[in-house]
């Protein structure tokens, strides 16, 4: 037996031979010349110190020793192929850029500590976010601005893992009439002032007044929640908004279920095929933070 050690190029032309049934079908197979295929064989034979192949008048075939060896060859390039892809992402996850769009409150209240320990797992990466409205969001993920998006929008055949589910919560004034009620429905303050979010939650805020047969008083539209929660500080109405919106420890505020309760579901979403190592790893963080946040709730 040679002490030449075994390559790759010499594992792949074996099976090459075999699966095409000779050299010439090989050596195209390759993008090589046959004698390049033949001599790959060769050595290959001679490192191990047996035949391999049966030559007969332009057939092949293995011998016992071929057949014997040919499924741990094969083994051995998927085995050496997995060493590389690893590889591939170990080196996407050394550096690289992950661009994230938000809906604000997840932004907010969500996103801060599931970055902290991504960052701190993975110092090379740089998190780009950017904010926008469930629609914006998931527009930015299907026209490629974006890797990620978290959003109640979720668009079809993409990718994507519950993060979150709050309730919608009417929000009033803490010296407001109702303020004091432990259900809010939705026909009780239809009379009222009332501050719509347009940063994506419309619909659904319009579905709940639909369900009872009445219809929201809107005083004024806002998209930043944190200029519709000061506008509700001031009594210039009242509002229904994801609990999320509401920052924790909030005190000028009464929040409020609902009766019935209805809730919303934020996911983060993806596109299924060619996600960068590092934007992979980022939605596995999220994925994770999702596990926990589902299993406290």
């Amino acid at each position: 037996m040679s002490s030449s050690s075994i390559n790759v190029g010499q594992l792949r032309a074996f099976l090459a031979v075999l699966e095409e049934g000779g050299f010439t079908a090989a050596a195209h197979k390759l993008g090589l010349t046959q004698s390049g295929v033949s001599q790959a064989v060769a050595a290959l034979e001679e490192s191990l110190g047996v035949v391999l192949l049966l030559r007969n008048r332009g057939r092949v075939a293995p011998t016992a020793a071929g057949a014997a060896i040919q499924s741990d060859a094969r083994q051995a390039l998927e085995a050496i192929e997995r060493v590389r892809h690893r590889a591939q992402v170990l080196i996407g996850l050394q550096s690289g850029r992950v661009r994230v769009g938000s809906v604000a409150s997840a932004a907010a209240r969500l996103l801060p500590p599931i970055v902290k320990n991504f960052g701190a797992r993975y110092p090379g990466i740089e998190v780009v976010l950017i904010e926008g409205t469930d629609n914006e969001v998931r527009d930015w993920v299907t026209g490629g601005a974006i890797d990620i998006g978290l959003t109640a929008e979720v668009p079809k055949d993409y990718d994507s893992v519950p993060v979150a589910e709050d309730d919608f919560l009417a929000i009033m004034p803490r010296k407001h009439r109702l303020a004091a009620r432990r259900s809010i429905r939705p026909a009780d303050i239809a009379d009222e002032p009332f501050v719509m979010s347009n940063a994506g939650c419309e619909d659904d805020v319009r579905g709940i007044f639909q369900s009872e047969g009445v219809a929201p008083k809107i005083a004024f539209s806002v998209r930043d929640p944190a200029a519709l929660l000061a506008m509700v500080r001031e009594g210039v109405g009242v509002s229904i908004v994801p609990e999320l919106v509401v920052p924790s420890g909030e005190r000028r505020l009464a929040a409020i279920p609902l009766e019935p309760p209805a809730r919303r579901k934020l996911c983060a979403v993806a596109r299924k095929a060619g996600l960068a190592p590092a934007a992979r790893a980022f939605l596995d963080s999220l994925a994770a933070a999702g596990r926990q946040h589902m299993a406290r709730g």
